[in-house]
């Protein structure tokens, strides 16, 4: 395993309200003093993992660690409510200016990547250097190939077991119509446990009518199963902890309201953009760490 840099606690722990909906917790780590760097954590509907701060010297930077929109200690309304590629980006953004950092470096990994790109390209003159860990570009063909087939053909027991707990949920669906039909599939289940209830959202209380119950089971159920084909992809052990399921629903809710939207961005993802911006690009020191 890598090793990782001692455990510390936050030096400093803010919400920044960034929309009338939404306000991002942030966290710092590391020297005051030292070189600034953000990390931008996967999902989307992830949040900021427990050890990132870890993966920088505290002696010679100061760590940045926020929670995206609906994810994570930050907190919302609505979590899917102003909630796309391009409203991340920005947050990124009202970080830097809120923590009145001038310049800093900018790492992300999965979705997290797609984030630091387009945050380079857009305010190229804020970036020391990017660091981009298992890129996803958002296009259609990545999200095709994780959740449609390509990705089964490398774990492909782990790939029977996403479709064994997916059961019924597909059958529902006109496939033919679908460009994305586990995708779909998952939405349609999942997103229905967010209809207005007589108890609180995402809860399966015992006092609540039992197809209201049965719903919410079974949107655990899906969520829990998207999550783990997730996890499979990106890393080599599992998480040691399962999380609670309003966790697990909110999470899978808005990384499948990405996905079935297609990232907020063209069937292309983020390449237009960047190859439009490539000169500004240029000029920003970058490294990118890929893996299987």
């Amino acid at each position: 395993p890598m090793a990782l840099w001692p455990k510390s606690a936050p030096r400093a722990e803010r919400l920044l309200a960034v929309s009338s909906a939404h306000q991002l917790y942030i966290s710092e780590f590391g020297s005051p003093s030292g070189v600034p760097i953000v990390y931008l954590h996967g999902g989307p509907g992830g949040a900021t993992p427990r050890d990132a701060s870890r993966l920088f010297d505290p002696d010679v930077f100061r760590i940045i660690l926020f929670d995206q929109r609906g994810c994570g200690r930050s907190t919302c309304a609505d979590r899917l409510y102003e909630n796309t590629t391009s409203t991340l980006v920005e947050d990124v953004e009202a970080v830097r200016e809120a923590l009145s950092i001038e310049r800093w470096a900018v790492m992300g990994s999965s979705y997290g990547s797609l984030l630091t790109a387009l945050y380079a390209a857009r305010h190229p003159t804020r970036v020391l250097f990017a660091l981009a860990h298992g890129v996803f570009l958002g296009s259609h063909e990545e999200v095709h190939w994780l959740y449609e087939g390509g990705a089964a053909r490398f774990y492909p027991q782990q790939w029977a077991d996403f479709e064994r707990a997916l059961s019924g949920a597909l059958s529902h669906l006109e496939l033919s119509a679908c460009r994305l039909p586990h995708v779909s599939a998952c939405y349609a289940a999942v997103v229905h446990a967010r209809a207005d209830r007589s108890h609180p959202p995402n809860v399966c209380s015992v006092h609540a009518p039992p197809e209201e119950q049965a719903a919410v089971r079974h949107a655990d159920a899906i969520a829990r199963a998207v999550l783990r084909w997730e996890d499979e992809m990106e890393t080599l052990e599992p998480f040691p902890s399962a999380p609670e399921a309003a966790e697990v629903i909110s999470g899978a809710q808005i990384a499948l309201h990405y996905f079935a939207n297609g990232c907020f961005l063209p069937d292309e993802g983020a390449r237009p953009e960047l190859t439009s911006a490539r000169e500004q690009l240029a000029s920003i020191p970058c490294a990118i760490l890929q893996g299987r």
